[in-house]
């Protein structure tokens, strides 16, 4: 086997497979590219792009053109995946409030806890929210409080 060449078509199909969300490694294995000679031409991309950032006066290397291509189109592609499921996960998350609870604790460290809710009636327990997104539980464990409240007090009225 020679020496795997850089070329357009392989970005290409490199790009292809990071957008429907596959790996690096899968990337790499569909492209038939090991992982050294891949880090490496990303690794002279990135030096390359820091070299063009750091010196207004720099003048981009022609036999780095495509390394660079490489790094910018992954950035991209993972950029453009990415914003494409965040939008996919907020559609569901008008449906169902536990997608809406899932992206808060990706985003938010100190949501990733679960911090159980104590639910109480007349001092006594009658429930618990595992978290904030299960809403539709919630509003059972509510209903049923008030039932259980207005049943109980029917006679404290007045």
């Amino acid at each position: 086997m020679g020496k795997p060449k850089l070329t357009e078509s392989l970005i290409s199909d490199v790009c292809k497979v990071i957008s429907i969300g596959g790996s690096m490694k899968i990337a790499l294995h569909y492209v038939g590219v090991s992982e050294p000679a891949f880090y490496k031409w990303i690794r002279i991309g990135e030096e390359e792009l820091e070299r063009l950032a750091s010196d207004s006066s720099a003048r981009p290397d022609p036999n780095k053109r495509l390394a660079v291509k490489l790094v910018q189109r992954i950035r991209e592609t993972r950029a453009n995946a990415a914003v494409g499921w965040l939008m996919t996960i907020d559609r569901a998350a008008q449906d169902d409030p536990r997608w809406a609870d899932r992206m808060l604790r990706c985003w938010y460290p100190e949501y990733r806890e679960s911090q159980q809710i104590d639910i109480t009636s007349g001092g006594e327990r009658i429930g618990a929210l595992p978290s904030v997104g299960e809403l539709q539980e919630a509003m059972e464990i509510v209903k049923r409080a008030i039932a259980s409240t207005s049943s109980g007090d029917a006679s404290d009225g007045s």
